[in-house]
């Protein structure tokens, strides 16, 4: 079985606050990016053993491991997949290519054994893995709350031409946040303003706190050369430019 996973622009990011457990609450609008995406392929077999093959991280230290073990876990099914990922989206960019992965194995293993998880548990198994994993099990356009388990579709924002930029520097998403409960005096978004004036009112607070020169310098370019908006994804480090069609 092979899946398409889509890398995820996010249009509007912003912190509402932070659990006592650590885990920030976010209000988000994720869109997928359709020219843009990693292609998951997944091999059952029988012999018990998981195995993932990828460029970027294999074995264990891939997200896409710990989805089939966390399938298998939740539903109770003895059994053995090879998962290859050919990678496109990059790694430390605020894209959500991890995560797209790992939606990708649950979609993939859930259909293959006949769904024997709702979509209600299939959405509990992704968010155990991480904020940004339930989104992908849905894709399109939504708005993202609370520590990603809040999905709202989105399905009137205006149609317009996507290009995603990256520099040399990525950051880890432990990194952007740790950056960000260091600041002081942190402005924060409207929402309401978004949608009002989209493209023109995206936001992300983690530009705020970025160390991450390349993006202003890309964000630069991309509005000098014709971009309605140019906005960092996630908490960082890819730029992505905004185009009226």
């Amino acid at each position: 079985m092979t899946e398409k996973a889509y890398a995820k622009a996010n249009l509007f990011l912003d912190i509402t606050g932070k659990r006592p457990d650590g885990y920030h609450l976010i209000k988000s609008v994720f869109k997928t990016l359709d020219f843009l995406y990693d292609t998951v392929t997944l091999e059952l077999n029988g012999s018990g053993e998981i195995t993932v093959e990828c460029a970027v991280a294999s074995g264990k230290n891939n997200i896409a491991f710990r989805a089939c073990e966390c399938f298998f876990k939740f539903t109770g099914i003895a059994s053995g997949a090879h998962i290859h990922i050919e990678k496109k989206i990059p790694a430390q960019a605020g894209l959500g290519g991890g995560s797209s992965d790992a939606a990708a194995v649950l979609k993939m293993l859930n259909k293959a054994f006949g769904s024997p998880l709702s979509e209600q548990k299939l959405h509990s198994a992704a968010l155990s893995l991480g904020a940004d994993v339930p989104f992908f099990l849905y894709g399109g356009t939504a708005i993202v709350e609370g520590i990603g388990e809040h999905i709202v579709p989105v399905a009137d924002l205006p149609e317009m031409n996507y290009t995603v930029e990256m520099g040399k520097k990525g950051i880890s998403t432990a990194q952007a946040y740790a950056q960000i409960d260091r600041q002081c005096g942190l402005v924060h978004g409207d929402i309401d303003r978004f949608f009002k004036e989209f493209p023109y009112a995206c936001f992300n607070i983690f530009e705020q706190a970025a160390e991450l020169p390349e993006v202003f310098a890309i964000k630069k370019q991309m509005l000098a050369g014709g971009a309605a908006a140019a906005v960092m994804s996630g908490s960082g480090a890819a730029v992505v430019g905004i185009y009226l069609k």
